[in-house]
C-alpha cells in the first residue's frame, strides 16, 4: 500500500494533512478499521497477541452464557427514561406504559447484561440479537398520593393540590443471552 506508514501499532495514511515522525517506518499489508480521526485518516492495524487473547476471552465468555442459568442473569435496562437493574421474576414499578394488562412486552434498550462470572457492557446498548427480555404487564395503577403545597407570605395566599401517578407494574419473564460474540 503506497504512503502508508506504521507507528507504535497504528497505521497513518497519507493525506488530509497527517505528519509522519521519524520513527515511522513503510508499511504494506491488509487494513482493518478504516476511520477518520480530526483531520488524519488512519487505520488500525490488529496486534496477533491482543487479537489471540480477545478471542480466548469472547470463547470463555460464550461458554459461560452457554452455561449460564437464567436465575443467575441480571440485566439493566432502560424503561420510560429510567434505568432499572433486573433478574428473572422481579416485580418492577414503572411510570405508564401503553399496553395492555395480561400482555407480554420486550425490553428492546438493554445497557448491560451480566452474572457472577462475565458482564456485557452495551455502547450504548447491547444489540437485540444478543439479549431478549420478555416481561407481562401485571396491572396499570396509581401510586401513593403526594400533596403539593404553595404558599406566598402576606398575601393570604394558599393552594393545596395532590396528585398521584398513573404507573405499570411489570414481571420480568425471562432474560436470554445468546452465546454469538464475535
Amino acid at each position: 500500500m503506497a504512503g502508508c506508514y506504521l507507528l507504535r501499532n497504528t497505521l497513518f495514511l497519507r493525506g488530509c494533512g497527517a505528519r509522519l515522525c521519524e520513527k515511522a517506518v513503510p508499511f504494506s499489508g491488509r487494513v482493518s478499521n478504516l476511520g477518520v480521526c480530526n483531520t488524519r485518516s488512519y487505520a488500525v492495524i490488529p496486534n496477533t497477541q491482543e487479537y489471540l487473547k480477545r478471542k480466548g476471552v469472547l470463547e470463555a465468555v460464550n461458554t459461560d452464557i452457554a452455561s449460564a442459568t437464567q436465575s443467575k442473569l441480571f440485566a439493566v435496562v432502560c424503561l420510560a427514561g429510567r434505568q432499572h437493574k433486573v433478574t428473572s421474576n422481579d416485580t418492577l414499578v414503572v411510570n405508564s406504559l401503553e399496553a395492555e394488562t395480561g400482555s407480554q412486552i420486550f425490553l428492546n434498550k438493554v445497557l448491560l447484561v451480566g452474572s457472577e462470572d462475565f458482564t456485557l457492557i452495551g455502547r450504548p446498548v447491547v444489540s437485540s440479537e444478543t439479549v431478549k427480555i420478555t416481561a407481562t404487564v401485571i396491572e396499570h395503577t396509581r401510586l401513593k398520593k403526594i400533596t403539593v403545597f404553595k404558599k406566598k407570605r402576606r398575601k393570604n395566599y394558599k393552594k393545596t393540590q395532590g396528585h398521584r401517578q398513573d404507573s405499570t407494574v411489570l414481571r420480568i419473564n425471562e432474560i436470554n443471552v445468546t452465546p454469538n460474540l464475535d
